[in-house]
Order: structure tokens, then C-alpha cells, then sequence
């Protein structure tokens, strides 16, 4: 047998990556230099993922769209 890859999902179960979702948002407005207002996990954290984006553009006022966010 000649294996080429292999794909594990070890999210959960050999690593926890849920604390880089929660810090996501604020990490991102991080990234372009924007202090990220103090409970923003909380603000975004019911929200989709498209919902985040939505809202992080229009409080953020940032130019990318939810798209490309």
C-alpha cells in the first residue's frame, strides 16, 4: 500500500480551538491596527459568521466587504 496523505480532525479531541474563535474578531481589527471595543466576543458571539462580518464592517467602518472579511 502506497499512502499518499492522510486527513485527521483532531479539533476537540487532541486540540481545543475554540478560545481562537472567540478572540477572532478582535484579533482581525488587531491585524489593521483598530482597538476592538471591550466586549466584542460577547457582541458577535450569537451572531453568524456573516453576521459578525456584517456587523464589524458597519461599526468598524471598514471598507472590505462581509465577502472579503
Amino acid at each position: 500500500m502506497n499512502l499518499k496523505g492522510a486527513i485527521f480532525d483532531a479539533d476537540g479531541t487532541l486540540i481545543d480551538s475554540m478560545h481562537i474563535w472567540d478572540e477572532l474578531g478582535q484579533r482581525y481589527l488587531e491585524s489593521l491596527g483598530i482597538e476592538a471595543e471591550e466586549n466584542l466576543s460577547s457582541v458577535i458571539y450569537p451572531k453568524s459568521l456573516e453576521q459578525s462580518c456584517y456587523y464589524l464592517r458597519k461599526h468598524y467602518n471598514l471598507r472590505d466587504s462581509e465577502g472579503e472579511l
